[in-house]
């Protein structure tokens, strides 16, 4: 809450805190914001209760709370010059309808900063991490409505973060906070705010650690006898995702001559038209049934992608409403719910991400090694994937032991 000067006489009652009965509830509508009662205030010359000399005077302010319908309720704010009085007039009022720093012209608009931040920031992020910039800035709007970014302070980030924490588990509320602390520190560097209000620890206690949403290795073998009769395309492309975990994009993306038949693995390339989330191309590994459907594919016209659909009807977009991506989608969760797998986040293709790296874990392969086959850190699969399960790990410390083993593995 802003802080007025100290006038040459009389308490400075704006130090103190109002009580506000009536709260506008407020969001960033862009042009055309809706009809709203907002608060004027009033400034007056007001004389000391007894005063017999014109010397002795303040200015108060004043306004209606409820706007325009309430009692009028008001504050002393000492003495000064009427140039002064009207400037904390306008920061007084600003503050009661919830615009902080739109006085004297320094504040930039909530949506203008979000289309600035994220044209600066769609030269650098790959459209993965674009999306989830621009959904974690949705969020933050719907939730606090901010009309200027200079309005955002503490207390709009605390009431951001407990509302998150109320929907969604730690790990998922802290990937917000990551990208709206990036986008506040490009506003610090811009000179549009002084300070990065997502700064500091706002995440206290021990990360949750769930069990992994995933096949678990010993019914691997179960969901690829369910393939089995589909399509050629969903067949081939469900085991890629399922036994080396690549994304949906990632699996639209594979051509001919990224398949080495006789080494057994496939190139995610990057180059002009195709790209991975972090921006690096690399190499997965693949299974001699998934060769023999990838090379089934092959006999189709032009250098098109092997897995867009049937030789005779290739998909034509990767996104659209028929398009791979969907299609794909809605193959896998048909086959997961007849198996009894419901993904806890509605992502069949993630799912399947998720159960590659189960697997390879179950299977003891090294951490290094699964982050470079399926793109990501040793940190972000230990955070994000955990890999085994509960279970897994105490049917292996129960095997060592009864085997009379001395491993770490």
């Amino acid at each position: 809450m802003t802080r007025l000067r100290q006038g040459f006489g009389g308490q400075l009652a704006l130090d103190a805190a109002v009580e506000i009965r009536h709260t506008l509830a407020y969001q960033d509508l862009g042009e055309a914001d809706p009809p709203m009662p907002l608060y004027r205030v009033f400034k007056k010359r007001r004389r000391w209760r007894g005063a017999k000399d014109e010397a002795r005077w303040t200015w108060r302010l004043a306004w209606l709370d409820p706007p325009e319908v309430g009692r009028e309720t008001g504050r002393t704010i000492g003495r000064g010059s009427a140039r002064w009085a009207e400037a904390q007039r306008q920061a007084w009022q600003a503050e009661l309808n919830g615009l902080r720093g739109a006085v004297e012209g320094e504040a930039v608009r909530w949506a203008d900063f979000v289309r600035r931040y994220l044209a600066s920031a769609a030269a650098d992020l790959r459209p993965a991490s674009l999306a989830i910039v621009r959904q974690a800035l949705r969020r933050f709007e719907a939730e606090v409505g901010p009309r200027y970014l200079t309005a955002i302070g503490a207390t709009e980030v605390e009431q951001f973060r407990i509302a998150r924490m109320a929907r969604v588990a730690r790990a998922t509320a802290y990937k917000d906070f990551r990208a709206l602390r990036a986008a506040c520190a490009w506003a610090k560097r811009m000179s549009l705010i002084k300070d990065n209000p997502f700064e500091g620890d706002w995440f206290r206690g021990r990360p949750e650690r769930r069990d992994p949403d995933a096949i678990q290795p010993d019914r691997v073998p179960e969901f690829l006898a369910a393939l089995a009769g589909r399509p050629v395309w969903v067949q081939a492309a469900l085991r890629l995702a399922a036994l080396a975990g690549p994304r949906t994009g990632e699996l639209a993306g594979i051509r001919r001559a990224d398949v080495d038949f006789a080494g057994g693995t496939i190139r995610l390339v990057v180059d002009r038209a195709r790209s991975t989330k972090t921006g690096r191309g690399r190499t997965i590994p693949a299974d001699a049934e998934t060769l023999g459907l990838l090379q089934e594919l092959l006999h189709r016209e032009g250098d098109v992608p092997i897995l867009w659909g049937p030789r005779e009807a290739p998909f034509r977009s990767l996104w659209g409403k028929a398009g791979f991506a969907r299609t794909l989608a809605s193959e896998a969760r048909r086959i997961l719910a007849s198996l009894g797998h419901r993904p806890a986040d509605d992502k069949p293709l993630q799912f399947l991400r998720r159960t590659a790296e189960t697997r390879y874990r179950a299977r003891g392969v090294a951490d290094w090694k699964i982050g470079m086959v399926l793109g990501h850190g040793t940190r972000v699969g230990l955070e994000y994937y955990m890999g085994l399960s509960p279970a897994d790990i105490a049917r292996q410390v129960r095997d060592q032991v009864e085997r009379g083993e001395s491993g770490g593995h």
